[in-house]
């Protein structure tokens, strides 16, 4: 495994985690696929992007979640990471309704409508990625991994276009409720089942228990990326990067910065005990039982896994990362 980019220098510690694991072992060939997508989809773009979003590492980004499983079954998350992020970056300054669209076609395209001459490169790549996800499993799965994957966009990027547009940092509360889909563990959970004998039922899958315990996870990876990147976002606030808990409890609640990032960190604190709980306390769930054990520890991992990503891996928080509305660039 190479390790070769410093990590940047963050203005407070990041949180740390009880669970972590070992990356995958072939977690090179998974950034060379992600970085060779970026090259053949992403060249409609300005800025140099396919380098770009090689400094970011995104196929390390899904092969430290992904400890194991066949090329074949990772190979679909590895490059999930990639479109997904090139679409959180394209549509965070949109309209609604444009990223409403982004997200009817990327659904579409998972399922397996035919790309269209007006299909972009981000789109070709989702439709491409969908065509391998859908030969490896079945189709309720599938369905499944698209709603998430549309929650994405619908509820959390077109959400917070509203106030990137407006340049106005919302209310904390709106800002954990938007965030808990943004920052993208929503379309990650069902690509853990990638990794089972088979994927969990949709009955299953759709338990409150189980539910519940990845939007814990989902509040410990907001306060991961809020605290790695409130130093970048604080001082671009005027150019609309405005969705940090951080800055929204300074904002609107007069604290210190400092005040701030233990606030985040009893939030962090208070998802990890419950989280903790859940998992030693799971329900019966009869002959998927080993399966949901299975899941449940690859969910856990999460925010531990992605901590050597934040710190030793990507570059997308130290220049990586497109300071341009590119949507608005393009139509104009």
């Amino acid at each position: 495994m190479t390790l070769a980019l410093p990590g940047p220098a963050f203005m407070f510690p990041l949180p740390t985690y009880p669970w972590t694991c070992c990356p995958h072992p072939h977690i090179d060939t998974m950034e060379e696929w992600a970085r060779t997508c970026a090259v053949e989809y992403l060249g409609f773009l300005p800025d140099n992007a396919a380098a770009m979003y090689g400094d970011q590492q995104l196929g390390r980004s899904a092969a430290v979640i992904l400890p194991y499983g066949s090329l074949e079954r990772i190979r679909p998350a590895a490059l999930s990471f990639l479109y997904t992020t090139v679409l959180d970056d394209y549509y965070e300054f949109a309209e609604p309704q444009d990223t409403l669209a982004a997200a009817d076609r990327v659904h579409q395209l998972i399922l397996g409508a035919p790309v269209q001459e007006d299909d972009n490169g981000i789109f070709q790549l989702v439709a491409r990625a969908g065509r391998e996800l859908r030969e490896i499993s079945p189709t309720d799965f599938v369905i499944r991994y698209a709603e998430c994957l549309r929650a994405f966009l619908a509820n959390g990027t077109a959400r917070e276009g509203v106030h990137r547009r407006a340049k106005v940092i919302p209310q904390v509360e709106e800002v954990l409720s938007s965030r808990e889909y943004s920052i993208g563990v929503v379309f990650t959970v069902p690509l853990l089942e990638l990794l089972l004998p088979s994927p969990l039922s949709p009955v299953t899958a759709a338990h409150p228990v189980l539910q519940r315990m990845w939007r814990l996870i989902a509040r410990m990876v907001v306060v991961q990326n809020d605290v790695a990147t409130v130093h970048r976002e604080r001082e671009r606030i005027d150019q609309g990067e405005v969705m940090n808990i951080l800055l929204a409890a300074e904002y609107h609640w007069n604290l210190s910065l400092e005040q701030c990032y233990r606030y985040a960190l009893h939030l962090n604190q208070q998802a990890i005990d419950e989280f903790a709980f859940l998992k030693d306390n799971l329900p019966d769930f009869g002959p998927e039982a080993e399966r949901v054990r299975e899941y449940v520890a690859l969910l856990a991992n999460l925010p531990g896994a992605w901590d050597a990503w934040y710190r030793h891996m990507t570059l997308r928080y130290s220049g990586a990362h497109p300071e341009a509305d590119w949507l608005q660039a393009e139509k104009t």
